[in-house]
């Protein structure tokens, strides 16, 4: 057994090799084909003129009103891994999505975050977050297995569907995206192949863990809606025999909408069908080696709706923090470029109209 261990690790390691060297002979093919173009030639220059600025912290102008925003102000998101809160906090106090549709969480218990990111910023973060309406603020849950850590099933001995449990920890049925930003294993692999492997390895595995905890509300609201349907016919029939009764059918109908309202989203607007994932990442190497759209495609058949530059100067007091604890990498992350890659399901129509494109 361990003989065939080490061969699938070294066969991976072979494989993983092969990718890297085509990525970057495909890169060097797009970067000359790009440069053929007057229009790519400045903007690459642009962007690397803008990047030494930055480093040297000289501050550039951009327009808000551009800024690409991966979610509505009403979805139901829940934002994985958000380290110190200050992505969420941020997000909520420049009014970029309803406090109450709001679930943010951290990998680590409220103790470990305390050790990495002092206690005195945590507290300060999680009670300004509680004080502007967001009451769903959870430790300890592991993107990789998003039903497991929330206690979310598609059946339940006590409720049979399990919607309760769901309604109590998500706030309703419905979760229109799901947002991961800067993933990273947090340890320290030295073998630069292995350390890819590992990162799309946890990759895959949220990519997976999403779409399951999509399939589970799927399948409970629709239990839950065909309750909702046996519920309003018995309130029909009892209100045709007791038409003399003040209120009846007509104030259980108005309570049950704005029930089912809270519970499945905005309806007109085709919410629930949106199911969407957000991951951004860091440009370079070796996160390019890393084949997000790939490793999407591959683990669930979904595929880029969109994409755009993470412009950090918008999100006001928002602290890029390393996932080993505070400190940053060789360059400080606001002066590092990143992008957004909003996915959605796979879809031959919409991507033959050039559905997909991107932002910055």
């Amino acid at each position: 057994m361990a003989r065939r261990g080490k061969g699938n690790l070294a066969s991976k390691l072979r494989h993983q090799q092969f990718e890297e060297k085509t990525q970057k002979e495909l890169s060097k093919r797009l970067a000359n084909k790009e440069l053929n173009y007057s229009k790519n030639a400045k903007k690459l220059q642009k962007n690397k003129v803008n990047e030494e600025l930055m480093e040297k912290g000289v501050e550039i102008p951009y327009d808000e009103k551009k800024v690409f925003i991966p979610f509505n102000y009403n979805d139901r998101i829940i934002i994985i891994g958000d380290g110190d809160f200050s992505y969420s906090l941020s997000i909520v106090k420049k009014k970029l999505i309803k406090p109450s549709k709001l679930i943010t969480t951290s990998y680590d218990s409220l103790e470990e975050l305390y050790g990495k990111y002092t206690r005195e910023t945590i507290d300060a973060n999680i009670n300004e977050l509680r004080e502007l309406g967001v009451t769903r603020i959870y430790h300890e849950i592991d993107g990789t297995r998003l039903c497991e850590s929330f206690g979310i099933q598609s059946k339940n001995k006590k409720r049979g569907d399990g919607s309760g449990k769901s309604i109590k920890m998500l706030g309703g049925l419905t979760v229109q995206n799901i947002l991961f930003n800067f993933p990273h294993i947090g340890k320290h692999i030295k073998d630069v192949n292995r350390n890819i492997m590992k990162n799309q390895e946890m990759l895959h595995a949220f990519f997976k863990s999403c779409l399951e905890l999509y399939q589970v509300l799927r399948k409970q609201r629709e239990n839950f809606k065909g309750k909702a349907e046996e519920e309003e016919v018995v309130e029909s029939r009892e209100s045709e025999n007791n038409q003399d009764s003040e209120g009846g059918f007509d104030d259980y109908n108005s309570n049950h909408s704005k029930h089912n309202d809270d519970v499945f989203g905005q309806q007109k607007n085709n919410d629930e069908e949106k199911e969407l994932i957000t991951v951004t990442l860091f440009d370079g190497q070796p996160y390019d080696n890393w084949m997000i759209k790939r490793l999407a495609r591959d683990a669930i058949g979904y595929s880029v709706q969109r994409s755009g530059k993470f412009e950090w100067r918008f999100y006001n007091g928002y602290q890029h923090r390393r996932t080993a604890g505070l400190g940053n990498t060789n360059k400080a992350a606001h002066t590092r470029s990143a992008r957004i890659y909003k996915f959605e399901v796979f879809s031959p129509r919409k991507h033959s109209k050039t559905h997909q494109y991107d932002s910055d």
